[in-house]
């Protein structure tokens, strides 16, 4: 063959080999089709494919199947998230060239893993068999897979597995090549003292580590510090029950660390907070951990802070704008005190910020994060002065909570058009003035609670074009007028409290149409002439309170009014007939001969209602009335 034939052969080749490789269609090999179908036919379940395996066809192009371009070998099984139920048949260690292999949340539902059969896959590299449903002992074949680079056995949903036979030394004292640990909700009891020094050992170049619910009490071993590449840790769930180590400080890899719930105490190393990769950090529910947020460096990689449910305390420092990708702070229920500083305009990534249950002091910023923040919970502390104007230009704020400060002014109109805003909580501060009228209404606020402010006038017409709404809380204020008729028009309403005011007037008969309503208080008003008879046919009605107003006639009766006591009508003189115990002399209507003013009273918890509507739309709300009313006492709820 002559030189320049061996060369146009050899390019033909060269072009061929590149043809099929770039085709991605490499022919499956019959063995591992079969030992595929025979594994599919075990399972009792599984979420259709829109790649489907069908026996005769190349399973190379099967969904969820991937082969070696060259050889045609099964190197990648993805079954994760397929809703799978029944067993893991023994074909699946047919299939020896696996390097990858998925089989996370799935519905196996306590099935044990096979005890054996994992160490016939010398090859993998991979394994995931999270939030599946296996239950019992983690197998021991899965201690000789040499090659494994990530582990994860975790589970969030289920019973998770067990370590004992192997412990946990001994399944991965051999992966040696392990970079990534997930066991979370595994029952690692059996090494509950002596984790660190394992996982150091065994495991030295470990990049992930995540053990959050399994068993492990402390203190955290300084061998842990030997881990020089850890990017992540997650320890939530434990019972540590002792400070954090100070060497947390020198994982400059570090991108995550979470110690949610770890009954950790002590001082917090302000060092953490100071690492140039760390993107998110939460050490919550730690009611014993104490510590300050020091000053943070330019370069800050913070994306998610989050120490609330803690005894930090301090102020926050004016560097606090230097976390330009921040997007989640929460700091609820802490000792923080102090004024926040005007930097925190500079947060234009922030979604989240919760700042509730603090001692936070001064005018709330004239702006909080950027265009993009959705929720603002800055209640429980001690602001004062107006509502920021900016607040009213947030499209994407879906939640604002300012309750229980010392708030004043007015409120701005411009809340109640938010396109995206679902809950809205200005209660028991000290606003004033009337309510003034808007248009472009908001179609998805659902919650409103104005209660325990001075506002005053007639209630806005525009109200009633928040047609989204299920519960409005104006009670404790100085609103005076009849109710509007049209209210009788926001048809979604579940829960309306007005008591407290001087509303005049008839009650409309319009609240008849209120058919998902569970929950009426209009007491403390000057309601006057007869109780609508419309109001019976609210059968979802679990709560009534129309007391101490100037209501005549007879009560209505009939379908929930007939659960109602003595109490939900007391202070009307002028009614009669059952449940009170003034009897009706004829059918008329009986004019009263004085009007009782009552106001001293114990409240309900209408704000708690409230705001479990606000996020629980149509679900059932109440679930604890007590629905006896004392003299003077208004009801309790559970």
């Amino acid at each position: 063959m002559s030189s320049r034939s061996f060369h146009f052969h050899f390019l033909i080749l060269v072009f061929l080999s590149l043809v099929i490789e770039l085709s991605g269609e490499a022919q499956c090999h019959q063995e591992q089709a079969s030992a595929l179908l025979r594994l599919k036919n075990g399972f009792s379940s599984m979420k259709n494919l829109t790649r489907p395996w069908i026996r005769g066809t190349n399973c190379c192009s099967w969904e969820g199947v991937t082969c070696d371009h060259v050889s045609g070998l099964v190197i990648f099984l993805d079954l994760g998230n397929r809703d799978i139920s029944g067993n893991i048949s023994a074909a699946l260690f047919e299939l020896t060239s696996l390097q990858r292999l998925n089989l996370s949340y799935n519905l196996f539902n306590g099935s044990v893993i096979p005890v054996s059969g994992f160490e016939m896959l010398g090859n993998l590299t991979h394994l995931n068999l999270s939030n599946s449903g296996f239950a019992g002992q983690v197998p021991s074949g899965i201690s000789r897979l040499k090659k494994l680079v990530s582990l994860d056995l975790s589970t969030y949903f289920f019973n998770g597995g067990e370590l004992e036979t192997p412990d946990l030394g001994e399944l991965i004292g051999g992966l040696s090549n392990l970079q990534k640990l997930y066991l979370d909700g595994v029952n690692l009891s059996s090494n509950s003292m002596d984790w660190c020094q394992v996982i150091a050992k065994s495991a030295p170049r470990l990049q992930a580590l995540s053990l959050s619910s399994c068993s492990l009490s402390g203190p955290i071993h300084e061998s842990l510090s030997k881990l020089r590449n850890l990017s992540v840790i997650h320890l939530d769930q434990n019972n540590f029950s002792s400070q954090v180590p100070e060497f947390f400080g020198n994982f400059s890899y570090l991108n995550e660390l979470s110690l949610v719930d770890c009954e950790l105490h002590g001082l917090f190393p302000p060092s953490v907070f100071q690492l140039m990769n760390l993107k998110a950090l939460d050490v919550s529910l730690n009611p014993m951990l104490s510590g300050y947020l020091p000053e943070f460096p330019k370069e800050s990689s913070l994306e998610k802070l989050i120490v609330e449910y803690t005894n930090f305390s301090g102020s926050l420092p004016e560097s606090l704008g230097n976390l330009k990708s921040l997007t989640k702070l929460a700091l609820t229920s802490c000792n923080f005190s102090g004024p926040i500083p005007l930097s925190i305009g500079k947060l234009n990534q922030l979604v989240h910020l919760d700042l509730s249950l603090n001692g936070f002091i001064g005018k709330i910023p004239p702006h909080v994060g950027g265009e993009r923040i959705s929720q603002i919970i800055l209640s429980h502390n001690s602001f004062t002065g107006d509502i920021p104007q900016y607040f009213g230009r947030l499209q994407n704020l879906t939640k604002l909570d300012l309750k229980n400060n010392s708030l004043n002014g007015s409120i701005p109109v411009t809340l109640f058009t938010l396109p995206a805003l679902q809950v809205l909580q200005l209660n028991q501060n000290r606003l004033a003035g009337k309510l003034e009228e808007f248009s472009n209404a908001s179609s998805t606020l659902n919650t409103v609670d104005l209660s325990d402010n001075e506002l005053q006038g007639d209630i806005p017409k525009s109200i009633i074009k928040l047609s989204n709404l299920k519960s409005v809380d104006l009670s404790n204020n100085r609103f005076d007028g009849s109710l509007p008729k049209s209210f009788g028009n926001l048809t979604a309403l579940q829960m309306l409290n007005i008591s407290l005011n001087n509303f005049t007037g008839p009650i409309p008969s319009e609240l008849g149409n209120l058919v998902q309503l569970e929950a009426l208080d209009l007491s403390h008003n000057q309601f006057s002439e007869e109780i609508p008879r419309s109001l019976v046919n609210l059968s979802f009605l679990s709560f009534l309170n129309l007391s101490y107003n100037r209501l005549v006639g007879r009560v209505p009766l009939g379908n929930q009014f007939s659960t109602f006591s003595n109490s939900s009508f007391e202070g009307n003189s002028g009614l009669c007939g059952s449940p009170l115990s003034r009897q009706c002399a004829d059918s008329s209507a009986l004019s009263p001969r004085y009007y009782i003013s009552y106001k001293s009273y114990n409240e309900p918890n209408w704000q708690s209602i409230f705001v479990g509507i606000g996020f629980g739309g149509g679900l059932a709300m109440v679930f604890g009335y007590l629905l006896m009313w004392d003299s003077g006492r208004k009801v309790v709820f559970g």
